[in-house]
Parts: C-alpha cells; structure tokens; sequence
C-alpha cells in the first residue's frame, strides 16, 4: 500500500524533546544532515554554504557531525557526466562523517556503487543492505562517534523502494535473479526486524544516543510499511529519525514508538533548497530544525572554488546553444508538482517524438515509450542550451530498440496506469501510440514483492490503444524504442515479456534529445499544448474526456490561508466551503455532481479537530478544550458535469498543522495543573513567533 500524502509543515518551528539515557554531553552535540540533493552542489544554499554554516557552528561546540542521507550524486550534469564521482569529490572535500545511500546511489551500476564507496572517506553504512543468499550485510550497519563521554550511534537504512525506483539490474545476477535484498518483505517486518537489531546491537556497545539515518520517505508515494513513520512505531531505542527519499521539508514530525514514546523524525527536502539540524543538549534534550538560507549568511571560498574547477572542465560544451522556444516545455505545474507523473505534457511529447525520430537511424521503430520519472527537468521559453538536455534527461543508461508482442505493450501500459490518480514515475508517455486510462476502474495488476510486474488478474483500466491511428493488434509485434531502464532493467516493475532485440546502447536518450532539437533547431506551434496522446475515459463511452488537462481544482476556502501553526480558543469555530474552479472562477454547484471524501486525523482529538458535513459541504475546525495537538487533512473528489459528459478526480492533502487552543479565563483547578501546558506554548512560540515571514515558504514546497 502507497501512501500519497504532500505534506508541508512550518519551517522555522522548532520542537523540543527530552530522552535522557546514560551520560548527557558536556557541549551540545549538533548534527547537521543534508539529503536528496540530487547534483544540486552550487545551487540555493549549496554545498560551499553548507560548509559555511558548520563552520559556523563549531564556533559555538566543538561537537559537530555532518550526515548525508541519499541520493547526492544523481540528478544533475556534474553527477550524470562523471558517474557520480565528482559528487563524492566534493563530499570528501567537506569532511563528511556520516553516509547512507539512497536509492539513486545505485543508478550507475553495482560495480561503480562500490567504487564509490570506497573513494568516500566516510564510508556508507546500512543496516538492512545485504547478499540475498549468504544473508551477510553490504556496509556496517552503524557507526559510533564520540564526543567527549558520550558515545551518538548512527544507524543507516537504505528503502527497500530501491529495486524499483533505481536500475534493478544493479540488483541482479546475469539470469535476471536478484542476488542483493534490502528485507522489503510486504508486511515491513524484516525491515523493522533489522533496524531494531542494529539499534540494540549499538546500545550494548555503550551508545548514549541512537540516531536512525534513513533514506525512507513518509508521505508523499512511499510504500506504507517501509516509511520512517512506521519504522519508528515498530521499534525502540531510536532517539531521533534524520529522514530522505520523500523530499518533504518536516521540521519535527512526531511518532510514538512501540514503547509510546515520542520520536522525532525531520528531513530537509531535496536539492539544498534547507539544509537540516538536530541538536543534543547539555541536558539531553534532542532538537531538531530546518535552516533556511537567510540563516546561512555566506558561502565557503574553498568549497566554491573547487566547484567551479570541476565545471570548468567541462563548460564551455555544455554552454553550446542547439535550438530555441518561444513557449515553457514543462514537467511541472506551477506549484512544482510533477504533473507528468499524471498525465501528457508537452516536453514528454517531445521528447517522445526525438525517440521515435531518430530510431530510424538504428532500425527503426513504430512506437516510443518513456517512463515519466526519466524526464527529470522543465524547459522555460528561451534558449535550449546542450546543458538544458542533460537536466531533462539525466540517465547514463542507454536506448534500445526491440521487437515487442502487442499484448506486452498492453500489459506494460497497464503496469504504467495501475496508481493513477497517484504521482507515478512509471507512467508511460508515447509516440506512436495513444491510448485512454479509466480511473474508474481499480487496477487489477499484480506485482511480485519487490514491485515487479506479474499479471493482470482482472478488468483492465487501459483501453482505446491506437498505433498510428489504428486499433492495437495484441496478437501482431512492434517495433519499439525505449530506454534500457524499463526495457531490460525492469525499472518501475516493467516487465517486457518475449521481446526480440533489434538494437541496444547505440545512444543516450539524452544524445537522440539533443539531436532531434538541432534538426527542429524552433520548437515547432504543434508543442505549446498536449496532443491527446493520453486520455482519461469510461470505456464504452464515446466522448473521450481529457482529464487534468481542464483547468479546474477544488479547494476549503480558506483552508490553505490556515497558518500552520496556529492558536485558537475554546470553542471557536474556524470554517472552510467547498468550492470547484475553472481558472479563477467559482463553478455553480447545480452544473455538476459531487462525491467527496475527507479524512482528518488529531493527535488530540479532544483538544481540536477537523469535522465535515457532507450536507453543508463546509470544513470545519473545532477548538474544544485546551492544549495542543497536531492535525492532517486529505481529501479527494469526483467531480461529474453531466452537460459535458465529463468527470475530474482530485486528490489533495495540506500536511501537518499544530493548533495550540487556550482559554481567556481558566479556573482555579486549571490553573493549578497548567505548568505543562504552558511549557508546551513556550516551546511553540518560536515558530509562531516566526510564522509571518515563512508561512509561504511551506506552502511554496
């Protein structure tokens, strides 16, 4: 099970917990962790910045860790062109002391991830990373620094997500047989199983403090039992959770574990946009924040210059000018989703088409197939620089082209379906071929445990499969290009079954890009909007609905304005109308039908929570007694307007928010046993006190 939540919480606010074990450190201990940074190594704060900021730092303890928590060397040009050496570079030359691998580590290949290994000083570590037959672990599982008396173990957890959100066959032996396992059975726990022995195995080495540095992910399309939350309420002794994979910005998300205790988890997004800090107090107390650039005042020279010294050497080519758009290519909205792991865009239909193009210079093809989650980056108006392309498709693993049965291509278009309306990495884009999803219809695909496409046990979702303008034949082969990724590598669970080769490796997907945007040299009108490669429909209807391309979106009014950290009094009464958009405008609510379906949690439901009625059509937040508690809201709807014979699904979720509810006039009985609540709104103040300035910032992620 996924969950598919976006969580956005207040950046500034800090949250303070007291988990005393064995000895407390005579200075604090301040833990400073980067993770997701994809190749971003000189943008928003950068790497020289986050090298600025420790030294900062350890003008105040000399007790300063810096951690990496997956996924630095993919996503960018300097790790593309040099396999990710360059990154560990870098990484070497700021002193890193922690390391753990994300599942983009392992992109370039088994053996360049072990090359990579040894050239970090630091190392990597896991605890749940090992040979699936001998059961031996890869890496350590831990690591323990001192500081002073007091010993901090660090414990690494790598997803179990990485066979299919990286290159399986990294995973593989030449038989297609996977020979390394990361304990990602379905029920989670194998993987809670390891996490906790390494946890205890630390403690009887004299740990004072247990840090779980994991590259898991919480909300946002993570595998339910394998994300951080769950790991944490399945175990004990983790004393904090430093967090990946997800790139969401949590400041302090705060889970029982299986003892009731509360734990800290925080991660700090993606691309060094924050960087994030945990902090081990004199007294034993754990903090953790999210820093911001403002609070990172200057860059480190050094770090700088070597930066610019690895880009020096390969500038002046990535600079080269191949093509121009008057209009923005894009894989992203407006707000920064990937939106092409919902539906068309323009920029992967133009990708698709460089594909089918220049497949006729290694045998042709009749069919173009990309999976979204290959196509990293959008193209503003403008220029489209060599270096653009590289951004757009960052992959080193090279084309392909084989003879396919129909019935497979219709069987990989079902795999590619199965989590719409769900962000999906694995939706396939096309040229060549057009065909309709109904989201009507539950995806019946089966998968194997390691998310690996098995069969279709039922209806299909898919239909309306045209090539080339006629019906798919499932009983006649295609000719297809596509990556080696999904093609041969089962990357996101593609399974191609009685494929013939025709071609493999002849060129980068990235080189048929930039070869195709020479030829076209203006990106032709046909590109400003999608084509209608991929529709949404009820099968057996002949109107062909185009959903997600209508400009509409629900929305609580006012909901979003909700400060995410916010005071409210007993029995106040915060509300919230449902309404539907096209664009700006306000749809009336007798043009279309409704189903609507709204899920709220509380930590404290007795102090406030969210309540909808489903007549009204209102949201409503209720302050009920005093003191704090911490609330999420998701909801989704069906939207059907009958006079266009069309429907729209929407899903949305707006994070965590922390409502502190007090009172004018308490009484004496209150009075006398308020001590911890008002603690609770000193330890809070400081994120309401900085509220003003970077509310938008959260709702920015």
């Amino acid at each position: 099970m996924k969950l598919s939540v976006i969580t956005v919480k207040l950046l500034t606010l800090l949250f303070y917990y007291s988990y005393c074990l064995g000895k407390n450190p005579d200075n604090d201990i301040v833990i400073i962790y980067t993770n997701d940074v994809h190749g971003a190594v000189d943008e928003k704060i950068g790497y020289a910045g986050v090298s600025s900021y420790r030294k900062k730092v350890e003008e105040n303890t000399p007790y300063v860790t810096l951690v990496d928590v997956g996924d630095a060397i993919q996503g960018a040009t300097i790790g593309a062109i040099s396999q990710g050496e360059y990154i560990i570079d870098i990484m070497n030359t700021m002193e890193y002391d922690i390391a753990v691998p994300g599942n983009h580590e392992f992109d370039y290949g088994m053996e360049q991830f072990q090359n990579l290994a040894k050239k970090l000083t630091c190392g990597y570590i896991s605890c749940n990373f090992r040979n699936a037959t001998t059961g031996q672990l890869i890496l350590q599982p831990y690591q323990i620094m001192t500081y002073g008396d007091v010993k901090v173990a660090y414990v690494g957890i790598i997803t179990p997500e990485s066979f299919e959100k990286s290159n399986p066959a990294s995973f593989m032996d030449s038989d297609g047989k996977y020979i390394f396992d990361f304990d990602g059975d379905t029920t989670g726990e194998k993987l809670y199983t390891s996490v906790q022995k390494a946890v205890d195995d630390a403690r009887e080495q004299g740990a004072d403090f247990v840090i779980a540095v994991g590259h898991l992910g919480e909300f946002t399309d993570i595998t339910t039992e394998w994300t951080a939350q769950f790991v944490v309420e399945h175990t004990k002794g983790i004393d904090a959770f430093i967090d990946g994979h997800s790139h969401e910005v949590t400041p302090s998300y705060m889970q029982k574990n299986i003892e009731g205790k509360e734990i800290p988890i925080t991660q700090s997004g993606t691309r060094l946009e924050y960087i994030g800090q945990v902090t081990i107090g004199k007294d034993g107390s754990l903090k953790t924040e999210i820093i911001n650039s403002n609070q990172v005042p200057s860059k480190d020279p050094n770090i700088t210059s070597f930066i610019e010294k690895i880009k020096s050497s390969y500038q002046d080519k990535l600079e080269e000018v191949l093509g121009h758009t008057e209009f923005n290519l894009y894989m992203t909205n407006e707000k920064g989703k990937w939106i092409i792991q919902k539906k068309e865009t323009n920029l992967a239909n133009l990708v698709l088409d460089a594909f089918l193009s220049e497949a006729k210079e290694y045998g042709g093809a009749d069919i173009a197939l990309c999976n979204s989650g290959s196509i990293r980056a959008s193209l503003p108006p403008g220029n489209i620089i060599y270096n653009d392309t590289l951004h757009v498709l960052p992959s080193n693993i090279g084309s392909c082209i084989y003879d396919v049965p129909g019935q497979t291509i219709l069987d990989v278009l079902e795999m590619g379906a199965r989590k719409f309306p769900d962000y999906n990495s694995g939706l396939l884009h096309t040229a060549g071929l057009t065909y309709s999803i109904d989201p009507y219809i539950p995806s019946t695909v089966t998968v194997d445990e390691n998310n690996v496409f098995v069969g279709v046990s039922g209806d299909r979702r898919v239909h309306n499969v045209m090539v080339n303008n006629e019906p798919l034949d499932p009983d006649r082969t295609y000719r297809v290009i596509t990556n080696n990724s999904i093609m041969r590598k089962k990357e996101d669970g593609f399974v191609f079954n009685g494929k013939e080769l025709v071609n493999t490796n002849f060129a980068l997907p990235s080189d048929l890009f930039i070869n195709y945007i020479r030829k076209l040299n203006e990106i032709p009108d046909i590109y400003r909007i999608p084509q209608g490669r991929l529709t949404f429909a009820r099968k057996g209807k002949s109107k062909i609905e185009v959903l997600m391309v209508l400009p509409m979106k629900i929305s609580f009014e006012g909901l979003t304005s909700l400060p995410f950290n916010d005071n409210m009094k007993t029995g106040e009464v915060k509300e919230f109308p449902f309404k539907l958009y096209s664009g700006q405008d306000i749809i009336p609510e007798d043009t279309y039908t409704l189903s609507l379906v709204v899920k709220s949690k509380s930590s404290h439901p007795e102090v406030a929570e969210f309540s909808y009625d489903e007549k009204t059509k209102m949201l409503k937040l209720i302050a009920k007694s005093v003191g704090v508690t911490e609330l999420a809201i998701q909801y989704s709807a069906k939207v059907t307007i009958p006079t266009m014979n069309e429907y729209i699904t929407f899903s949305q979720s707006l994070g965590i928010f922390t409502i502190t509810v007090d009172s004018d006039t308490l009484n004496d009985k209150e009075n006398n046993t308020s001590v911890e609540e008002n603690q609770n709104k000193e330890n809070t103040s400081v994120g309401e006190n900085q509220n003003k300035e970077n509310t938008s910032v959260g709702e920015n992620q």
